[in-house]
């Protein structure tokens, strides 16, 4: 099997892949295998052919990483890439060394291309590579691409354009600036002052190796609640890594923009609604939402209600669980009802969402954080299935109508106007919440059919196959009935043309016989 490659001056190159038959490739180049040995290496070499050095140096630039472009890009963002890597890890130095980057530098090509690879170990391990030439742009590139990874997972800071400050990591200090800036967003509501988060840290020892190590521990209560933690042999080693934890969680959270500054416009404070009942025994610290939605489920069935910034009237809904409409045993699965009894409000009133931000508050923290975060961060497949198109119709209704959804967990003693709801004690709700509707908003039921079930889906089919068998045969009756109409409108024309054929034999008789005479 012979692949032949065409070059300039109309001369071919035939290069035997399967066998080395010589002889045809003499017949089809017209050498013997001396010229064609010598013809070949010296094509290859470059000093009998100056056209092929151009492509050579192609084909070896399209190994570079990252390409020219996107290196002179990212040059500008990270004037020193190297000093940002030194700065962010330099707390590690002396005390966990083990943690600290480490560079590899291997060859290929045949040692045309320098490879050399920044080994992270600390927030996560990865190998971020950097491939060129030369070897210290090899080195550059590699540090250039981990600087691009730590901003993206929100430990570098870009300075804005009106700044003359450089790009450099995060460390504590800017951490808990952030922190305090998070926390005065928010309204000190019945006196209560504005707390957002608590660092607690403890010497704590090792009960299987008897280590004496430091826990650090920063505990954000809002607007979404998480903590995070990190333990080393040295207090500040411990500290330091939890406050970067807490600026990634913050990154992931989408509360810090491209450049990793915190956003501006979106978090603002409400205080609203201070004479209801629960104001007096909770600190309802909020962002600045055009809606605030409750939901609860309990074995009962569903309950929510929808406080709006525009009207002072509360909506409410209630509902019982439809034994033939789920699949599911509410009194198990609580994360399944809850999310259904959540997903059915937001449904019923996505059409007061259009363009909007919302706040969901609920009991359950698990179907906040997926509100929040995503089926991603749930560790049991089978719930994750038994939710994933549920949640994919969450997004759907967001992304068509453009609302903008978060959830806030609230413990359950202060949900209890909800609870009383999906517990069906309506008249208990409007005694907490005088300022509710007097009738109920009535829910769409479309949402409590199991759409993850196979039986389901196959009844689903079958009912759409027999609808289609409905409508072709209301369009057989319907042209029957249109042949009919046809027969009856003939029918017609003739009773017509018998009718005026009488009229004119009356008229006749008329003529003929004439009037008697007195």
């Amino acid at each position: 099997m012979v692949h032949q490659v065409f070059l300039q001056y109309n001369t071919v190159r035939a290069c035997c892949l399967l066998s080395r038959n010589w002889l045809t490739l003499s017949q089809l180049c017209g050498v013997d295998k001396k010229q064609f040995c010598s013809n070949t290496s010296d094509s290859h070499s470059g000093q009998n052919n100056e056209n092929l050095l151009p492509f050579k140096e192609k084909m070896i630039r399209k190994h570079h990483y990252p390409q020219e472009e996107h290196a002179r890009l990212l040059q500008q963002k990270f004037p020193e890439p190297k000093k940002v890597v030194d700065d962010l890890f330099a707390p590690f130095e002396n005390v966990d060394e083990s943690l600290l980057p480490n560079i590899e530098k291997t060859h290929k090509l045949g040692n045309r291309i320098c490879v050399t690879k920044l080994n992270l170990k600390w927030p996560k391990s990865v190998n971020i590579v950097g491939k060129h030439e030369d070897e210290n742009t090899s080195t550059e590139y590699a540090y250039l691409n981990t600087c691009d990874f730590l901003t993206k997972i929100g430990l570098v800071k870009i300075p804005m354009a009106n700044e003359e400050l450089t790009t450099k990591p995060y460390d504590a200090d800017n951490v808990i600036k952030v922190l305090e800036e998070l926390a005065s967003m928010q309204t000190a509501i019945a006196g209560f002052e504005t707390s957002n988060f608590r660092v607690l840290n403890l010497l704590q020892n090792d009960k299987e190796d008897d280590d004496i190590f430091w826990s650090s521990s920063i505990r954000v209560a809002w607007p979404v609640s998480f903590t995070v933690n990190s333990r080393s042999a040295c207090l500040s080693l411990a500290y330091y890594q939890s406050c970067l934890k807490a600026i990634m969680k913050l990154k992931g959270l989408g509360y810090l923009d491209q450049k990793n500054h915190l956003k501006r416009g979106i978090l603002l404070s409400l205080e609203r609604y201070g004479t209801y009942p629960w104001s007096s025994s909770q600190n309802r610290d909020l962002t600045n939402p055009d809606f605030e939605l409750f939901v609860d489920a309990s074995k009962h069935g569903i309950g929510a209600y929808l406080i709006s910034k525009d009207d002072d009237r509360i909506r409410w809904m209630a509902d019982r669980w439809v034994e033939n409409k789920i699949k599911f045993d509410p009194m198990i699965c609580s994360t399944m009802s809850e999310f259904y009894a959540f997903l059915t409000a937001f449904y019923t009133w996505k059409h007061k969402f259009v363009n909007k931000k919302i706040i969901v508050y609920g009991d359950n923290e698990l179907v906040i954080n997926i509100i929040n975060q995503g089926l991603f961060m749930l560790q049991r497949p089978k719930l994750k299935h038994s939710l994933y198109k549920l949640y994919l119709l969450l997004i759907k209704i967001c992304h068509e109508n453009n609302i903008t959804v978060v959830g806030m967990h609230v413990p359950r003693f202060k949900n209890v106007a909800a609870d009383q709801l999906s517990r069906i004690h309506v008249n208990t709700f409007k005694q907490m919440v005088p300022a509710a509707y007097e009738n109920p908003k009535k829910s769409k039921k479309l949402w409590f059919y199991d759409f993850t079930s196979t039986q389901n889906i196959e009844k689903l089919k079958k009912d759409g196959e027999n609808l289609e068998e409905k409508g072709e045969n209301l369009e057989e009756k319907c042209e029957n009935l249109d042949e009919k109409c046809e027969n009856l409108e003939g029918k017609c024309e003739n009773l017509d043309e018998k009718c005026e054929y009488l009229d004119e034999k009356g008229e006749n008789l008329d003529e003929k016989d004439p009037e008697p005479s007195r």
